[in-house]
């Protein structure tokens, strides 16, 4: 364990209080894209729409979100580039299994959601 490890876990952050913390996040029932009508929210949502525009880039076919929460980016990218949405591979993963159930209610075409917690890494077949 490295330093930086050991001294969280000194002040209690540990997985488990980690996971707690973004399933609790998941389920206060804020709303899937932000309030634009807010400056907070505002700054967000351009943030959001800044992934999105890369995603719909014509060389783009496959996108890990890394820390996909409830698939807000995935549910805008559907919204405003739906053709290429239709042609564009999204894997979302997430530590949080409320917030990937969440995103995979969305039923998003070409989107699968799941949990990853990232301690090990996962070959590809």
């Amino acid at each position: 364990m490295n330093t930086f490890d050991k001294q969280l876990m000194g002040q209690g952050v540990t997985p488990a209080t980690i996971l707690a913390y973004f399933d609790g996040e998941a389920v206060k029932g804020r709303r899937l894209l932000p309030d634009r009508a807010t400056v907070s929210g505002m700054g967000t949502y351009r943030k959001y729409r800044q992934a999105v525009a890369f995603m719909a880039d014509a060389a783009v076919t496959s996108v890990l979100d890394v820390g996909c929460n409830r698939g807000s980016i995935e549910f805008l990218f559907h919204e405003l580039h739906p053709a290429e949405a239709a042609t564009t591979t999204i894997n979302g993963i997430d530590i949080s299994s409320k917030a990937i159930e969440q995103a995979t209610a969305l039923e998003l075409r070409n989107c699968a959601f799941r949990t990853y917690d990232g301690s090990s890494l996962h070959e590809s077949t």
